[in-house]
């Protein structure tokens, strides 16, 4: 066929040649068109009215093997679909997007969409797959009916879930925070966090942050953990810190509260010498410390610091506020009570690690026990039993340097036997 300019060939297979003579294809269009522009070679046009999902589309029918319906089955379709009413006048809102649909199972029904904005939508459960070019294994997008967005990689089905909270799933369908990973059974780690670096010094961490929308907020990162390497094979010290400071400044190693290193803990230090090691005070029972001879506060309270040790109790009842065991069983104790300490379980030895009586005292050279009291008192040594304390005793009067040994004493009286402070002994007087 011809217009006096082009040609339209019908050859001897059946084929439609438009634009060429020799054609290859059921219909094969050939055009000499621009060589920087693209070329219209088919246009389908649907001159009904513009109404909402109104297009044109391409179908594909397909048979199966005992021949099939009168014009096939439809296996596929590509549409041009109006998203909205087309109004009349000059065209300066419409708007198409661009259908695939398919046959699957018996079902035909959209699959994708290329929405008028340049959005690609995936239909009906189905996924986005990426495939590798040398076998089936794939990466697959695709959203479940319960709203989860799942990126999956078909090796195994494992999954990143985003749920319609905003929550973000590891190994779990199911995720229950923002970040949530969930190991298979008797896996232990799940997340690296690798500082490529072989410098002593340099550091693998995260940073923790409590606010947001402030104009400063990217700099008030105040807590972190940091791993900085200190020799070979990546050994280093980890470093806990929170940054207790008023600025725009984020934690860093220098703000460590905690440090573990080399099997031992070190909290107020970053170089612990011990398996732990406290730069600072130590107290129980939550109260506000009171240092070296301060008085605690009336509270079960403890408190240990450089060079001493404070206990305290909120009763005056008896407790065994230290005790010392040996061999699983008490061996003696500090016990206060409402009048007095109480050393008890065991003797006590001064300069002797075996003390013979309750009380030893013990020197390889001279051994002294004194008693001082004021320059006007008395300094008593006081016999006892379980009705009184004062059954006898030896007295010296610092007023009158005179010594006195006594039974029964009751003030002055009991007095038996006196030294006064010219050596002269009297018996039955205190003035010789």
């Amino acid at each position: 066929l011809n217009d006096g300019t082009n040609n339209v060939v019908f050859d001897n297979s059946s084929n439609v040649g438009i634009g060429t003579s020799s054609p290859s294809t059921p219909l094969h269009v050939k055009e000499t068109g621009s060589t920087s522009a693209v070329q219209e070679f088919l246009r389908l046009e649907n001159h009904a009215l513009g109404g909402a999902a109104a297009g044109s589309s391409i179908n594909f029918h397909h048979y199966h093997a005992g021949g099939g319906p009168t014009g096939g089955a439809k296996a596929a379709s590509i549409t041009a679909q109006n998203m909205a009413s087309w109004p009349a006048g000059t065209p300066s809102s419409y708007s198409t997007g661009l259908t695939f649909s398919t046959l699957n199972g018996n079902t035909f029904a959209e699959r994708m969409r290329i929405t008028s904005d340049g959005d690609v939508e995936v239909k009906s459960g189905a996924a986005l797959k990426v495939y590798r070019d040398t076998n089936s294994a794939s990466a697959q997008l695709f959203m479940d009916a319960g709203e989860k967005l799942y990126i999956r990689n078909s090796y195994a089905n494992k999954d990143l879930v985003f749920d319609r909270d905003g929550n973000l799933g590891i190994g779990t369908t199911t995720p229950q925070k923002k970040f949530h990973i969930e190991h298979t059974a008797g896996a232990s780690e799940g997340i690296l966090i690798s500082g490529a670096s072989d410098t002593v010094g340099h550091t693998a961490g995260i940073l923790l942050r409590a606010e947001g929308g402030e104009a400063d907020s990217a700099l008030r990162a105040k807590a972190g953990i940091f791993l900085e390497r200190t020799a070979t094979y990546g050994i280093g010290k980890l470093h806990i810190a929170n940054r207790h400071n008023s600025d725009n400044v984020s934690a860093t190693t220098s703000d460590a509260n905690i440090t573990i290193y080399d099997d031992k803990v070190g909290i107020g230090t970053t170089s612990p010498s011990n398996v732990l090691s406290v730069n600072g005070i130590i107290t129980s029972g939550n109260f506000t410390s009171v240092g070296v001879g301060g008085t605690p506060g009336d509270a079960n309270t403890a408190e240990i610091g450089p060079g001493y040790i404070n206990l305290a109790r909120d009763d005056t009842a008896a407790a065994r506020q230290i005790t010392f065991g040996k061999n699983g069983a008490v061996h003696s104790y500090l016990e206060t009570t409402s009048t007095g300490l109480n050393i008890g379980g065991a003797n006590v030895g001064i300069g002797t690690p075996s003390p013979s009586r309750l009380l030893t005292v013990q020197s390889t050279g001279q051994a002294d026990l004194t008693i001082r009291s004021g320059d006007s008192d008395y300094s008593q040594l006081m016999f006892g039993d379980t009705s009184a304390d004062n059954r006898g005793g030896v007295l010296y009067n610092n007023a009158t340097d005179d010594m006195h040994f006594a039974t029964e004493i009751t003030s002055t009286a009991g007095i038996a036997l006196t030294i006064d402070n010219q050596q002269f002994v009297g018996i039955g007087t205190s003035s010789p």
